[in-house]
């Protein structure tokens, strides 16, 4: 970066903001200006942050459900006979859930 073509900004900060500063670029491996430069310039992940929230609590809403079913995702059995041929008793990968015991 050229410095003819920057402007200079400064601002004040107390003793102890400026040890944070300064360790929080020292533990980073910056210089402090570049720091604050990668900090004040960092994308903004807040709508991403919000959509992984939705996701997490429609998750444990799910997995509270399937806790309440006796941890099955529902009371449904896979019936189909060819799937039992292939998967035989217990579970029907196919379907996700558990195999009916009649076949």
């Amino acid at each position: 970066m050229e410095t003819k073509e920057t402007d200079r900004i400064t601002f004040r900060v107390s003793p102890e903001e400026l040890q944070v500063i300064d360790t929080k670029a020292s533990e980073t491996g910056l210089n402090r200006t570049d720091y604050i430069r990668a900090r004040l310039f960092a994308p903004d992940n807040n709508g991403q942050i919000g959509e992984l929230e939705k996701q997490l609590h429609a998750l444990t809403d799910r997995l509270g459900e399937q806790a309440k079913n006796g941890g099955r995702p529902c009371s449904h059995k896979c019936s189909n006979p060819e799937h039992a041929k292939i998967w035989g008793v217990g579970y029907c990968f196919d379907c996700d859930m558990p195999m009916r015991s009649s076949h």
